[in-house]
């Protein structure tokens, strides 16, 4: 036979191999069951947002007020994603920060980050996005009395923004893997499932309600606690 073959030498090196051979696949076994490590550190996600076009708008910037339930707005609530002048994104997940913004009976909790508000167009960074899985992006726009005005802070909105401006509308929303320190991602925004914001409160959110902060409502006549 071919182990009569054999020198004791050739035998001790094939039983070496195997059990070598062993280790490697328990090890292997091992790794490839082992938890994955949660990610750690900030990362920037990057987002260019459409640009409306004017030809297109549902109604005109000039006095396209609307008085909705005892609340003045001087644009109102958008009628189409061409109407919007102004673009923000808040990323929902668990952390720290409790910041809310509320649709009706809907509420939209554990937002952690806002991006600075950009008009129609540009590109929206998202600095200090936790890494990780699962990260909620909500892409909301709003429209100006004026087309030409600066674009006010969506995270920090003033009372008299609120005269300048329609109801902000979620119009576009999508979860993603944050996994590397830079990241772009895509989404399309839409009427279809557009959702106003009555309020949004709490860090990161500082919005000024007549000399008060963390609490606004559109769409009624109270606008603070």
């Amino acid at each position: 036979m071919i182990y009569n073959q054999l020198s004791v030498n050739d035998l001790v090196e094939i039983k070496y191999m195997m059990n070598f051979l062993f280790k490697l696949v328990l090890l292997l076994v091992v790794v490839a069951c082992s938890p994955k490590p949660e990610l750690s550190g900030k990362s920037q996600v990057s987002m260019l947002t459409p640009k409306s076009d004017s030809s297109l708008r549902k109604k005109t910037n000039a006095g396209r007020g609307l008085q909705k339930l005892g609340a003045s707005y001087s644009s109102g609530s958008l009628q189409d994603v061409n109407n919007i002048d102004c673009y923000a994104v808040a990323v929902s997940y668990e952390g720290e920060r409790k910041g809310i913004c509320k649709h009706e009976t809907k509420i939209f909790n554990n937002i952690q980050v806002v991006s600075q508000t950009v008009p129609d167009g540009a590109e929206i960074l998202v600095d200090g996005v936790d890494m990780g899985n699962a990260r909620k992006f909500l892409v909301i726009g709003f429209e100006l009395q004026d087309v030409d005005a600066q674009c006010p802070e969506f995270k920090t909105l003033k009372f008299s923004d609120f005269k300048t401006m329609g109801v902000p509308t979620i119009v576009a929303s999508g979860t993603f893997d944050i996994l590397d320190e830079i990241n772009q991602i895509t989404m399309t925004v839409s009427m279809t499932d557009a959702q106003e914001l009555s309020s949004c409160e709490n860090q990161p959110f500082t919005w000024q309600m007549a000399g008060k902060f963390d609490h606004g409502t559109f769409g009624t006549a109270v606008f603070g606690p």
